[in-house]
């Protein structure tokens, strides 16, 4: 039960995939493939999706719940594959759309901000890489990582954490030779995750 001066801060943590240009959260009960070759990987594929689809949460359920809280400071972080691309921006635009008006005279009366903050481990069609001897993912990481340095630099607000976050992301992904780039976006009024 957020209230409009509340911040809500949302992570998700786990396997993702696009599928059509939607972003499916998969909750550990569906799982993978089970192939052993590449032609029966293919065959098995499109039930795998069906599955995936009737079993996961999409990004339209994502963004319906994140529309709906009423704190007026937001921000989303999906550590998964695949969680980045154009349902996030999407996401920022709808809530804009469906809240500004009804929100803003409570926003101007009592906080006076609105923002929305999103940051996802990769772009639309890339994966999102873990390692072992960092005992995290490298989103997990790279945000851990940037919180306690801007602890120490004083204030966090949503847009270090992104821009840290992101710039420990491509740190890790060069220190273990992956390839892996975040997906940002910030809409509104920076904010403050910490006093």
């Amino acid at each position: 039960n957020a209230k409009i001066d509340d911040t809500v801060v949302v992570f998700f943590s786990g396997h993702g995939i696009s599928i059509d240009g939607k972003f499916y959260y998969i909750p550990h009960n569906v799982a993978d493939i089970d192939a052993n070759s590449e032609a029966e990987y293919n065959q098995k594929y499109p039930a795998w999706e069906r599955t995936v689809k009737q079993n996961s949460i999409s990004s339209d359920e994502i963004t319906n719940v994140m529309t709906r809280i009423k704190s007026s400071n937001k921000m989303l972080i999906m550590d998964s594959c695949q969680s980045g691309g154009n349902w996030m921006s999407k996401m920022s635009e709808s809530r804009r759309q469906q809240k500004l008006e009804e929100q803003r005279s409570d926003i101007t009366k009592k906080s006076n901000t609105m923002g929305i903050a999103m940051i996802s481990a990769a772009q639309q069609e890339d994966s999102a890489f873990e390692n072992k001897k960092l005992g995290h993912g490298f989103l997990a990481y790279g945000l851990l990582e940037a919180m306690k340095e801007e602890r120490d630099k004083g204030k966090i607000t949503a847009f270090s954490i992104i821009v840290q976050t992101s710039k420990k992301v491509l740190e890790i992904s060069k220190q273990f030779k992956k390839k892996q780039v975040t997906f940002v976006s910030l809409f509104g009024v920076d904010f403050a995750l910490s006093d």
